[in-house]
């Protein structure tokens, strides 16, 4: 059985700090030489170009149309970002880049866009919808563009899920000069533990191995080599989510026994919380069997129909099945239960909704329903 190795300074010394009760396999390390927080054990280096190839749907969220208008105002401000500290335009360098939003923005400020994108479906819609774009279909460890160097190179929100982030920073090396701005974006472990969403809303997940503070995000790139840089602040992008860690070059010491310390207390907290959420969704659930009041799920995403299948719940007689703001996103029938748009709540009258959904869509969730059926009283549970 393998020990637990840093992924940033290869310390054997680390101890583990978390654990998910209802998912043992997810366990978070805390590095003691340089206070990385990590995932162990995690994918494999071929697991995880193939899930970054082929599984992670990135997208996914952003086409719903409450997210996309948030999604494409944080687009626009990160081009405001780079265009305010690079005021000329040149080459830029997007890794990870999805369908390009971000160089599609900066394209229309002048910029040449390159790109560097796993995914094979994304590689197409770039080729078909911005041909303008040269896209490398693959991993940076490819050697893509040899001998082009890049004004700005852009890792956003991609780091986390690098498995050896030490290297992947140092072949970033290779296409940038004293003159080059890079540019980079990483969910921050405070704001992470702290999301109310603990299962569908937290980022320990095998795809995501790397969770950085500030401290250790600036060591992991003072040990790539990379240094002299000027900005380093923290984003978000709506009231109540995901804060990120944002990183326009800087340069800092050695800050690993009080990172450590920060970490370890910092999983602590969450951890008691953790145990807490899971005693107090055991007892809703408890509840929802014993008590026989009708009820729909709203939220047909993998974490709801995990929730159903795990507890039984999906064998409840008084179900009525799943209500989703956007059902053809889904299909028509999850668990052998049609999946249905709100209006249906006319006709059902449940008296009670179980969100299934991340918590951070309760408040749109509530107000949705309390529309459809004014004059019914609605009890909502969130075990999201």
């Amino acid at each position: 059985m393998p020990k637990p190795c840093c992924p940033i300074c290869a310390s054997p010394h680390c101890t583990e700090e978390f654990r998910d009760p209802e998912n043992p396999s997810t366990r978070v390390h805390v590095c003691s030489d340089c206070g990385m927080t990590f995932l162990f054990p995690c994918l494999s280096p071929e697991e995880t170009r193939q899930f970054n190839a082929n599984a992670y749907d990135y997208g996914k969220a952003i086409f719903i149309e409450s997210v996309y208008e948030k999604y494409q105002t944080r687009i626009k401000q990160q081009a405001e970002f780079i265009f305010s500290h690079v005021p000329h335009t040149g080459k830029v360098l997007d890794i990870g880049c999805f369908h390009g939003d971000l160089l599609q923005e900066l394209y229309t400020g002048g910029w040449r866009g390159y790109a560097v994108e796993s995914s094979e479906k994304a590689c197409h819609v770039l080729a078909q919808m911005r041909p303008h774009i040269n896209v490398h279909h693959g991993f940076i460890e490819d050697h893509p563009f040899p001998g082009d160097i890049f004004d700005v190179i852009i890792v956003s929100r991609t780091l986390n899920h690098i498995l050896d982030p030490v290297t992947f920073l140092q072949h970033l090396a290779a296409y940038a000069d004293n003159r080059t701005r890079l540019y980079i974006e990483v969910s921050a472990l405070e704001s992470v533990i702290s999301q109310s969403g603990l299962e569908s809303g937290n980022y320990f997940k095998p795809y995501q191995p790397v969770v950085y503070s500030m401290p250790t995000l600036v060591d992991t790139f003072k040990r790539a080599g990379w240094g002299g840089f000027l900005n380093l602040d923290t984003i978000t992008d709506f009231p109540g989510s995901t804060v990120y860690l944002r990183v326009l070059t800087t340069r800092t010491s050695g800050v690993a026994d009080h990172a450590a310390r920060e970490n370890r207390a910092a999983l602590a907290a969450y951890r008691q919380r953790v145990e807490a959420f899971h005693e107090t969704r055991r007892q809703q659930l408890r509840m929802l069997n014993e008590e026989g009041r009708p009820f729909v799920t709203w939220g047909a995403g993998d974490f709801g129909v995990r929730l159903l299948s795990d507890s039984g719940l999906a064998a409840n007689p008084h179900w009525l099945g799943w209500i989703d703001s956007y059902p053809a996103k889904w299909g028509q029938h999850i668990l052998e239960r049609e999946v249905m748009a709100p209006s249906r709540l006319q006709e059902l009258m449940p008296q009670l909704i179980v969100i299934t959904a991340s918590a951070a869509f309760a408040e749109e969730i509530k107000v949705t329903a309390c529309k459809q059926i004014p004059q019914h009283m609605l009890e909502f549970i969130c075990i999201g």
